[in-house]
């Protein structure tokens, strides 16, 4: 799920515990408990009351959102089918944040698009395989396949370990323990776009949805492009 889908989701509860029945108020429970848990991954603000997290959480991940597009006709069942459906998905991507063998269900436009900001002499803004897993909702084992092909050497300074951890939302917000994650330089994230632009038909979404998520990666494949050839100094 991408931040703008959250964001929906977010909407939707929000307009639940406000205009609301108990009843469904309640049912929305899981859902806040769900949204908290990403809000941590994020390191954002951590509000008490329920209504108060919404409104900033939608703020931060979709500005200038409306809140009444997110609000529609759906009968009482359809509402429940959303509901559940909505809760696997981001139950799944908070799966995907801590466990290596499991994927988001949908590739993150955002996520993908924060990879155009990479500088080839700054590790610093080089992606680890989780950060590419959750762009891309590639297993961990098919990145670094695809990585291996193009036989990196940590001595040539493409895979390091600069003094930055990932965010560990099982032990609270902004807990930042574990072993220092390789990062890798965009020359590899390169390789790994190419792979995920050419295998994107093959990606159980809309086709709406389709288009728009390969336009954000050609977008990050021509900045890359021009970062690497503007480091170069052969060229």
């Amino acid at each position: 799920m991408t931040e703008r889908d959250h964001a929906l989701v977010a909407a939707r509860v929000l307009h639940t515990l406000v205009c609301g029945t108990e009843a469904q108020k309640e049912k929305c429970r899981p859902l806040v408990t769900e949204l908290r848990r990403y809000d941590q991954a994020k390191e954002l603000h951590r509000w008490d009351k329920d209504t108060d997290f919404l409104v900033a959480f939608i703020g931060k991940h979709w500005p200038g959102g409306q809140l009444w597009d997110c609000i529609d006709d759906a009968t009482g069942p359809e509402r429940t089918e959303r509901r559940i459906n909505e809760m696997a998905e981001m139950r799944r991507h908070s799966r995907a944040l801590r466990e290596r063998f499991v994927t988001p269900g949908k590739p993150d436009s955002t996520m993908l698009l924060r990879l155009r900001r990479l500088r080839p002499h700054d590790a610093t803004t080089w992606p680890t395989l989780l950060d590419l897993k959750m762009a891309t909702a590639f297993l961990e084992p098919k990145i670094k396949t695809i990585l291996a092909k193009l036989h990196p050497k940590p001595a040539n300074g493409e895979i390091t370990k600069p003094p930055l951890r990932h965010v560990f939302t099982t032990r609270g917000a902004g807990s930042k323990r574990g072993a220092l994650p390789k990062r890798y330089h965009p020359r590899l994230v390169l390789a790994v776009i190419n792979v995920f632009i050419r295998d994107l038909a093959d990606y159980p979404i809309r086709d709406e949805e389709r288009k728009c998520v390969r336009e954000v990666a050609m977008t990050v494949k021509r900045a890359l492009t021009q970062q690497l050839r503007a480091s170069d100094p052969s060229t």
